[in-house]
């Protein structure tokens, strides 16, 4: 190779990096990050004599921080909610004096009740094991083994393998139908302009069902005047301390000023017992950028842990963090820490990721793992065959499988913390960050107000969601 003496020195001091386990700080981590990305790009050179010095990038920019002075507010507000679902009593809720949307939008918070208590540890499901199982788990995991030296790397039983068993799966027709969801009919905690619905007033609106096999939730389409725009936000009956959820998703909600999201988090302790951000965006394009924001916040200092040398699995990820966005501490001057998708596994926003037929989102938390976050788009060729099935999801599944995830947040903090995670799906408009950024598509030079009374700027304002599984290791979660 050319450049023996450039490849030796980012090599040796790679290996210097390696031996300090020490937390880097936000300062060296760019340096630290470039080093990596050279060092992998060398090895994947493997003796090549055309590989030159010029091949050696920097890492792509980070995003505008913008977005986060957007967010920092509207977290408040979202995150509320949930606390208010969970307690009987009147939820009086913080802000920072600078806050630019507070005044009598407050008032929402804290007026908005909820008499449900829900957020609790989910019920365990009792997994048994036998010998035949055993011998069966063994045979898989040989299989497993085969499979991943295949051009695909993938794991090809669609029974799945691994420490992950299935707990819950709501699927196709099954997805209403198992009473494993409560509705939130209370005004929008982030100030969108929607009226959310409860159950049976979102199915007599068809706002909510099933079709051709999946299960669709959406805004209403109609013209409207003088009134918020009819919408759906519901959480799982069940919280969990640890688990492995899956997103299998076809089509995400677009429209003008949209603001759809899937999330979890303790509302009964929020932020304190945590919260992420699987899927989150506005509009068709989420700010010119058309991709993912991926999101954890809590309720004390929480700085990324990542080791110097990003090869290390415990720092391993393929997407990007956000500038500024490496402590998960909701307070102060942080908003949370946060990872943007790369798009490098397709598509992962908007009217692209809508075009491309949608994609899967995978969350692994708890035992100690931090949150790792994984992203497939359906035409990548990339998605894990145990998940590849729309109608059907695997007993098992073994994320170690999986390759390096899109969001990778570890820090003690989270492994102390987060517990009691709801699931939350909802679809708002406007409000605390969807307002404050220029609306695009159909609606590029309008304001919120003008785009929300005409009902064809949210003809496709809807999830077609094929899933939402829920898995525990060795049954317990």
């Amino acid at each position: 190779m050319r450049f023996t003496l450039f490849t030796a020195t980012i090599l040796a001091l790679s290996l210097t990096l390696q031996s300090t386990s020490a937390t880097i700080t936000n300062e060296e981590f760019p340096i630290v990050k470039a080093l990596d990305a050279t060092t992998d790009l060398l090895s994947s050179f493997n003796g090549d004599q055309g590989a030159s010095a010029s091949h050696v990038h920097a890492l792509e920019a980070r995003s505008s921080p913008h977005v986060s002075i957007f967010r920092r507010h509207s977290r408040l507000a979202k995150r509320c909610s949930s606390k208010l679902h969970a307690s009987k009593k009147d939820v009086e809720h913080t802000t920072k004096e600078e806050h630019h949307h507070k005044s009598s939008d407050k008032k929402k918070h804290s007026d908005s009740k909820h008499s449900d208590s829900k957020h609790k540890s989910t019920s365990n499901n009792d997994a048994t094991s036998t010998n035949v199982k055993a011998a069966k788990k063994k045979s898989d995991s040989k299989s497993k083994s085969k499979s991943s030296s295949s051009s695909s790397g993938h794991v090809t039983n669609t029974d799945g393998s691994g420490d992950y068993s299935r707990v819950e799966s709501n699927r196709g027709n099954n997805f209403w139908s198992q009473n494993n969801w409560d509705f939130w009919s209370y005004a929008d905690p982030t100030h969108g302009q929607v009226a959310y619905q409860s159950e049976q007033n979102a199915k007599n609106q068809g706002l909510i069902g099933t079709k051709d096999g999946a299960a669709f939730l959406r805004m209403s389409d109609k013209d409207i005047s003088g009134t918020n725009r009819p919408s759906v936000r519901f959480q799982s009956k069940k919280a969990y301390d640890s688990g492995l959820i899956i997103f299998d998703v076809e089509k995400m909600p677009v429209g003008c000023g949209t603001w759809p999201a899937l999330w979890t988090t303790d509302g009964g302790s929020w932020p304190h017992g945590g919260e992420i951000d699987v899927m989150e965006g506005v509009g068709y394009t989420s700010g010119g950028k058309n991709e993912n924001q991926m999101t954890v916040h809590l309720g004390e200092n929480s700085p990324l842990q990542l080791n110097r040398r990003a090869l290390e699995p415990r720092a391993s990820f393929i997407g990007r963090i956000m500038e500024g966005a490496t402590n998960c501490n909701q307070w102060g001057s942080h908003t949370g820490c946060a990872f943007f998708d790369s798009n490098k596994n397709g598509p992962s926003w908007g009217t692209d990721f809508n075009n491309a037929g949608g994609g899967i989102w995978a969350m692994q938390f708890g035992n100690n793992g931090g949150v790792k976050i994984w992203f497939w788009g359906r035409k990548s060729g990339k998605i894990p065959e145990e998940l590849s099935k729309p109608s059907q999801s695997p007993k098992k599944l073994d994320p170690s499988s999986w390759g390096k995830p899109m969001a990778n947040f570890q820090s003690d903090v989270i492994n102390q913390k987060v517990k009691k995670q709801n699931i939350i799906i909802n679809i708002t408009a406007g409000g605390d960050w969807a307002g404050n950024v220029p609306l695009d598509g159909k609606c590029k030079g309008q304001n919120i107000w003008q785009a929300i009374k005409k009902g064809s700027n949210y003809d496709d304002a809807e999830f077609i969601i094929n899933g939402v599984d829920v898995y525990c290791k060795n049954g317990k979660c």
